[in-house]
């Protein structure tokens, strides 16, 4: 495993260079021990998960990354579901729906050898929950809510002596809802409706609503 973490960013675009996570010459570690009910139709099912992520950035500066994650999915009534997850650690930038640090940083170099350090060291924490209402076998709705994001406190603080911290979003938070539609066994229509909002460490969040339409085959 090699997640989406600060990569180390290079002056010239068209070299590549390692990823902190393949810098440090090991791969991601992930283990996962659950728990479930006999029921083979509609199971409860609980667990919890460890993620170890050794990272090597320039200097060289190793940061421990990790994660640790509970998740559930639950029956209710005959015909609703309620799932979720929730996640702490660090050095796992995009984590669980975290914001990613900017792509294009100024000074790469500098970026490279001193914010990405920075940047995985900071705490992440989040989680979601979807519940899940089936009416039949052709007609499906979900809403869910889901946030994750950096300490906001810590990320405030470091960009007082890191100027370019203060361009790194805190926290992404999303809704959304939607409707399954399957005429066949093998084909599906659906329609969801998003809305996204983004919190920087100043000034008011940055939102927008999101409409998608689908198609998908099962085979």
């Amino acid at each position: 495993m090699d997640p989406a973490s600060n990569t180390a960013y290079a002056p010239n675009t068209n070299l590549r260079i390692a990823s902190p996570t393949e810098n440090s010459r090991q791969p991601t570690y992930a283990v996962r021990l659950s728990a479930s009910t006999k029921s083979e139709d509609r199971p409860a099912v609980i667990g919890i998960s460890g993620v170890y992520s050794p990272q090597r950035f320039k200097g060289p500066y190793d940061v421990a990354g990790w994660a640790g994650t509970l998740d559930w999915k639950f029956p209710l009534l005959p015909r609703t579901e309620l799932s979720g997850q929730f996640f702490t650690g660090r050095g796992l930038d995009g984590f669980g729906g975290a914001p990613l640090s900017p792509l294009r940083p100024i000074d790469p170099v500098y970026y490279a050898a001193v914010t990405a350090p920075e940047l995985a060291n900071l705490g992440v924490i989040g989680g979601w929950s979807q519940f899940k209402i089936k009416v039949d076998s052709r007609n499906e709705f979900n809403v869910a809510a889901g946030t994750g994001g950096r300490n906001s406190t810590d990320l405030r603080a470091a960009a007082m002596s890191n100027f370019f911290l203060a361009s790194v979003p805190a926290r992404n938070q999303m809704l959304f809802a939607n409707y399954i539609f399957r005429p066949r066994s093998d084909l599906l229509f659906s329609a969801e409706y998003r809305r996204l909002r983004t919190y920087e460490i100043t000034g008011t969040p940055n939102s927008a609503g999101q409409i998608g339409l689908a198609v998908g085959f099962l085979f």
